[in-house]
This record gives C-alpha cells, structure tokens and sequence, in this order.
C-alpha cells in the first residue's frame, strides 16, 4: 500500500511538472503569435509605404506627360491593397483595435481622391492647380505613412491583441 501511495505521490509529481512546462511552453507560443502578428503588420506596413510611392509617381508620370493614364484606371482608396485590407481583410478582422487605424481611414481616402483632382487639374491644362493638389496628395501620404506606423509601433509594443 505505501508503494502504491509513492508511487501515487511521484506521478502526481510528474504531472505537476509536465502541467508547469506545458504552461510554460503555451505562454511562449502565445508571445511568439503576437511577435509574428506584430511583424506581419510590420511588413505590410511597409508594402503598403511602396505602393502608395508607385501610386504617387504613377500621378507624377500623368501630370508630367510622360503617361497617358486616365484617371478611371487608378485604383480607389478601397480597392488598392491597403485599402482592401483596411476594409474587408486582416486590417479590420485583427488590427481594428489599434491606435491609428480607425485614424488611417481619412488621410488614405483623401490621398487617392487628391491624387485623381491633380490628374484632372493637368489634363485640362490647369497647372497651378494640378501641382497644389500634388502637394496636399504628398501631405497626406506622409499622414497615412504615420498612421501606418503608429498601428506598427503598437502592436510591437505588445497591443497586438489587447
């Protein structure tokens, strides 16, 4: 009977220890995920950064003449990747939360309509115009850039799920 309740107390031993490291093992994978969302979040961050540089010297190959692009064939602030993904993807379902996303929405509706204003202020031959709207667009791209990484900033802060 003793060699019953040794053997009794050892395994509940061995069950304790295995419970601790599971539960050891579990908090890592969990800081691991949110280190991996932070990064990802990062890295289209950034994606989204170079698209909205083509998108800009795609206006700036208009305006200058050396594209015959027409307004209608830019995408619009929901159908370009960030936007997709602010409105209808991972964006909204995981990062909704964040500082700066709920920010994002104006300046990156605003970058692409100013962005269409100076490709119509250039092909009706309205110069002055097309190059203020130029500078409002830049203005306002680096306003999305800032509300990019301020969402990036927090979720590596560790509100990735908060």
């Amino acid at each position: 009977m003793q060699t019953n309740a040794a053997d009794a107390a050892g395994y509940s031993e061995d069950g304790l220890g295995a419970s601790t490291r599971l539960d050891a093992l579990s908090q890592q994978a969990s800081a691991n995920g949110e280190h991996m969302a932070a990064t990802s979040l990062r890295a289209f961050a950034e994606l989204a950064k170079v698209d909205h540089l083509a998108y800009k010297m795609d206006i700036y190959q208009v305006v200058s003449g050396h594209s015959d692009r027409t307004p209608d064939s830019f995408a619009s602030h929901t159908a370009c990747r960030l936007g997709k993904w602010y409105h209808e993807g991972e964006g909204r379902r995981c990062h909704s939360h964040l500082p700066g996303f709920r920010e994002l929405e104006a300046p990156h509706e605003a970058f692409h309509r100013v962005g269409i204003e100076a490709l119509q202020h250039a092909r009706d031959g309205r110069h002055e115009q097309a190059l203020a709207a130029i500078a409002r667009m830049e203005t306002l791209s680096l306003d999305v850039i800032g509300e990019l990484d301020r969402m990036s900033d927090a979720a590596a802060q560790g509100h990735a799920h908060a």
